[in-house]
């Protein structure tokens, strides 16, 4: 009697293995069917986020594209400004040396003395003003510091 009792407890501990072994089974098989549901989740997140980034990324560089541009246009008004400031300040004949000569009457300061002396020299008493046509009768020359 004892040795069908002990046969029964292996039968039973033999069965209760076998469904542990199977309830194992089942279990480990749910949760392969997790991890890939969770890795084709990943994937998908993965490729939407990589969408965004990209998308974020033209944005970003159209974004600047439009700093850049509007960075050349003003770095180009500046530079007209700067041109038209600079030659506000040169000889209007030879556009190479600083204005330096007051014409008298008319008072112009447009000139530099170089060419002021040319263009008396060549025309010697009936000299006028090339901006004004007014007749030279003297020049002060001076110095600006702009």
């Amino acid at each position: 009697m004892l040795e069908s009792k002990l046969r029964h407890l292996n039968r039973q501990l033999r069965e209760g293995e076998l469904e542990t072994q199977l309830e194992m089974e089942k279990v480990q098989k749910e949760k392969e069917k997790e991890i890939k549901s969770l890795s084709e989740q990943h994937e998908v997140d993965k490729t939407r986020l990589l969408s965004e980034f990209s998308g974020e990324k033209v944005k970003m560089a159209s974004k600047h594209e439009e700093e850049i541009e509007a960075i050349k246009k003003s770095k180009a008004e500046l530079k007209k400004q700067l041109d038209q400031e600079n030659s506000a300040k040169l000889c209007q004949i030879c556009f190479d040396q600083p204005r330096s000569c007051i014409l008298i009457p008319c008072l112009h300061l447009v000139y530099c003395n170089e060419c002021v002396n040319k263009h008396r020299g060549q025309n010697e008493s009936n000299a006028k003003c090339p901006a004004c046509n007014t007749l030279i009768t003297g020049q002060l020359s001076c110095k600006l510091h702009l």
